[in-house]
């Protein structure tokens, strides 16, 4: 059974990467207009509502992001965004951690 994504992690995925990447080009709209189509324990894949176009990151560049994104947030008017990007990187730690550990060549415990 697959768990439900938790509401403030979902948000916070639509608010910071949910803005499509043909949409903003054009200079259409300034909002996320993605929405979650499809996530797995590696990585999410984002609808545009306007366009369609589909777009996938995975969890561990999605953290990189968005420790990124929080060490250059600077002023009070980035502070709700820099709490949003700060739980997705407590939210895809894990995916890190994983990542790093593939890399190493070691086997997950079972």
């Amino acid at each position: 059974m697959k768990r439900r994504m938790p509401k403030v992690l979902g948000i916070a995925l639509k608010m910071c990467f949910g803005t499509c990447p043909a949409c903003s080009l054009d200079g259409l709209m300034q909002m996320p207009s993605g929405v979650i189509y499809r996530r797995s324990r590696r990585s999410v894949t984002m609808r545009c509502s306007t366009c369609g176009l589909q777009w996938t990151m995975t969890w561990a560049m999605i953290n990189k992001a968005a420790k990124r994104h929080v060490q250059n947030a600077i002023g009070d008017e980035l502070a709700l965004k820099a709490s949003m990007y700060g739980t997705l990187v407590e939210a895809t730690g894990f995916a890190v951690e994983r990542e790093t550990r593939g890399r190493r060549g070691e086997q997950p415990a079972l």
